[in-house]
């Protein structure tokens, strides 16, 4: 942010040069497709998103044009880079945050800041390896293990010495389910939900899920898919979840029922009342860079 703040230009001024209007948020249409056929893209930083959301703040501080990727210093990587869906997750952490693993699957059409963890080269893996790691990473477990160690920033040495657990097939593909309709926001995941769900299922109209309760109990549906894997008991997630947190968990209650029904239905009939997409296989194929 420091080194290459020669290389973005205000939200404000772009929207103003542009004709558009002041409050427009980048990330969303129709601003967003107008902006990338200009070779405009999005900024990212730790404000920006929280978990399973890429909206966070009105509208992102700055924008960066292509050609500044390109010249002096060319950022082919970072271009490259920008193609894709891929994850993102807060690196600078303050004490009095609350949540500590903060984890998102961002559009194409976007650079990150040096607040932010980004992948360096999302084109080499499955997208629904990233939806399995977005869900697994924005769980009160993973959250708990990252406050243990964190001092305040996340980076990758931290990261990778974080414990997570080994996940069945059917485990896995509940993870990515859900971490996909919790990510689907707005119109520029429509592809990511073309891609993963083969067309065969159209949310008809996005965000995918209806509203904060129907978000709250995939949450906590996801949550307690990923506390059985880490093979708590009950009375340990019940500890986790009360534990540590600057105030009430809003997740608290509805990830302990979740976990109930779980250890009580087993995992597909839990799937089957918690998963529209259970009956899809996951797509493993490498993702497909998008023509902005």
């Amino acid at each position: 942010m420091t080194t290459d703040s020669r290389r973005f230009a205000s939200t404000g001024e772009v929207l103003a040069r542009l004709g558009l209007p002041a409050g427009a948020d980048p990330r969303l249409e129709p601003a967003r497709s107008f902006l990338l056929s200009r070779g405009w893209l999005v900024v990212h930083e730790k404000g920006t998103f929280h978990a399973f959301d890429d909206g966070l703040k009105a509208q992102p501080r700055y924008l960066c044009h292509v050609d500044r990727l390109l010249e002096p210093r060319p950022k082919p990587r970072a271009l490259e880079a920008s193609r894709h869906y891929r994850l993102v997750a807060r690196s600078t952490v303050h004490a009095t945050e609350t949540d500590k693993a903060v984890l998102c699957l961002i559009p194409p059409g976007a650079v990150v800041g040096n607040s932010a963890l980004a992948e360096s080269s999302p084109g080499g893996r499955p997208v629904a390896a990233a939806l399995v790691v977005v869900a697994l990473c924005n769980s009160r477990c993973f959250d708990l293990a990252t406050r243990l160690r964190l001092g305040t920033n996340l980076n990758q040495f931290l990261l990778d010495s974080l414990p997570v657990p080994g996940l069945a097939p059917a485990a896995e593909a509940f993870c990515a389910h859900l971490a996909l309709l919790l990510s689907c926001r707005h119109e520029g995941y429509a592809p990511l939900w073309a891609e993963q769900t083969r067309a065969v299922s159209s949310p008809g109209r996005f965000p995918v899920l209806d509203g904060p309760a129907e978000r709250l109990r995939a949450r906590a549906a996801l949550d307690a898919v990923v506390a059985h894997a880490y093979g708590l008991a009950r009375a340990d997630y019940a500890h986790l979840l009360e534990g540590g947190r600057a105030r009430a968990d809003p997740l608290g209650e509805p990830c302990l029922a979740a976990y109930d029904e779980l250890a009580r239905d087993g995992l597909e009939a839990f799937a089957s009342g918690h998963d529209p997409l259970a009956a899809l296989p996951l797509v493993t194929s490498l993702p497909v860079a998008a023509a902005w």
